[in-house]
């Protein structure tokens, strides 16, 4: 649907050269997206490595002067990880730019830039998907940590733009997207389901931000596949399955 209303757009060239400028423009989103994932990684990484280091802590059993010990090396670790990338703040871009480039100039992605297929877009779609995901744990809090960040957000549950549930409300939105694009959508599941819960434990607040990212999932995602039967009645010149009736849907 994307590819035929970009075909609507009055431009000097034929509709197959006009749809796979589509192709090109779509892969170049997707390879932006993971340029900006690597980025977003790397600038952040004490946050995930702190995630990762709380997981180990737990399950770790030690005395109480192991523990103090532990601590002061995990507090001087994550500060040396700040200072880091604090002083070479160039540095993540060039190397997010680079790796980039590396994905973009690859054969597979290349192939999609050049031909007419769903995969151009769908690689949009899930490297949109991969960066909102990473956004949303890395750049909100819980309600047990509203002690070391006051976030009036958190504490009233309002859906704002700086609130923590805002970013998961958005990453809902894109997956629902990338779903009605792609099935294979369902690779990123496990990692998804990974992430929230380390973000969220099994506390309450987490199943709440779960509902309403479904509430927000399946209305996005129901209304773009009733597209197809309704479509697909109209007689289309290219139909295929012919997805008007139940079976075939």
């Amino acid at each position: 649907m994307l590819g035929w209303l970009f075909s609507l757009i009055p431009l000097p060239v034929s509709t197959i050269f006009q749809l796979n400028l589509f192709a090109a423009i779509t892969t170049t989103v997707g390879v932006y997206f993971f340029i900006k994932s690597i980025d977003y990684i790397l600038n952040n990484f004490s946050v995930f490595e702190k995630s990762v280091r709380g997981i180990k802590s737990k399950k770790a059993k030690s005395g109480k002067k192991q523990v103090e010990t532990g601590k002061a090396k995990n507090h001087n670790a994550g500060n040396e990880i700040i200072t880091v990338t604090a002083d070479s703040q160039p540095l993540p871009m060039i190397f997010s730019i680079v790796g980039g480039l590396v994905l973009a100039f690859g054969k597979t992605v290349w192939f999609q830039s050049t031909s007419v297929e769903v995969y151009s877009l769908h690689l949009a779609l899930i490297s949109a998907a991969l960066f909102t995901l990473l956004r949303a744990f890395g750049g909100g809090v819980t309600k047990s940590q509203s002690n070391e960040v006051n976030s009036p957000d958190v504490a009233t549950n309002k859906v704002t733009p700086k609130s923590p549930i805002f970013d998961w409300l958005v990453f809902a939105g894109v997956l629902a997207l990338a779903f009605s694009n792609h099935m294979t959508t369902l690779l990123i599941i496990p990692a998804t389901a990974y992430l929230f819960f380390v973000k969220f434990k099994f506390q309450k607040e987490g199943f709440i931000t779960l509902a309403k990212m479904l509430l927000l999932f399946f209305p996005i995602l129901i209304l773009i596949y009733l597209y197809l039967p309704i479509r697909a009645g109209m007689n289309p010149e290219i139909n295929w399955e012919i997805p008007s009736t139940s079976r075939e849907f």
